[in-house]
């Protein structure tokens, strides 16, 4: 599902302040009611030149939060967002010990330069490294293949796999009463 930020927001190029970040979250929330499938949330910058990090907040952070509420099945990752808006996202990011994923995406879809926005714990670090190897994982897989480097209990590995899933970085499904993860997109 990709959303086009400068059209839905209607405002132009440069997007700011907490209040007109609501408005575009109130405008988006609608949209996602359509989908029910696992997959990633496109917001999409093209065309969007600044965002401050109030509107930001409201408009895409509170979007996220809404999700992971709301609609589990779908991961908001920013794209195709220039540097102005990235530096502002990033500081942002920081302030609140958060991370999102960002990319490039093509008018056909096509996903490119993926990569982590923000702050990430060692552990989630970790983590999310042992993902990106193994692929679709559960917590137990990772305690046994993770053993030697980290011997922690699949509580913990779910504690972290949880986490990760709640910053949008994972995509959590259930198989049974087990809890699967794996990447919204390749890194």
């Amino acid at each position: 599902m990709r959303l086009s930020i400068l059209d839905i927001a209607a405002e132009g190029p440069v997007l700011a302040g907490a209040i007109p970040g609501s408005n575009l979250r109130a405008k988006m929330i609608p949209k996602l009611a359509l989908e029910t499938e696992v997959q990633p949330l496109f917001l999409d910058f093209k065309g969007i030149e600044v965002a401050t990090s109030s509107y930001l907040q409201q408009g895409i952070l509170e979007l996220r939060d809404h999700c992971r509420k709301f609609f589990p099945h779908l991961y908001p990752v920013v794209a195709n967002a220039t540097d102005y808006v990235t530096e502002e996202l990033e500081k942002l990011l920081q302030y609140h010990s958060e991370a999102i994923l960002t990319c490039k995406l093509d008018g056909r879809g096509k996903v490119s330069a993926v990569s982590v926005l923000g702050v990430l714990e060692e552990k989630q670090e970790l983590t999310l490294e042992a993902v990106k190897s193994l692929g679709v994982v559960n917590a137990a897989i990772l305690m046994q293949k993770c053993k030697e480097k980290d011997p922690i209990g699949v509580t913990g590995w779910n504690n972290r796999l949880s986490g990760l899933a709640s910053k949008g970085l994972l995509m959590e499904t259930k198989k049974g009463r087990t809890k699967i993860y794996q990447l919204v997109l390749e890194m």
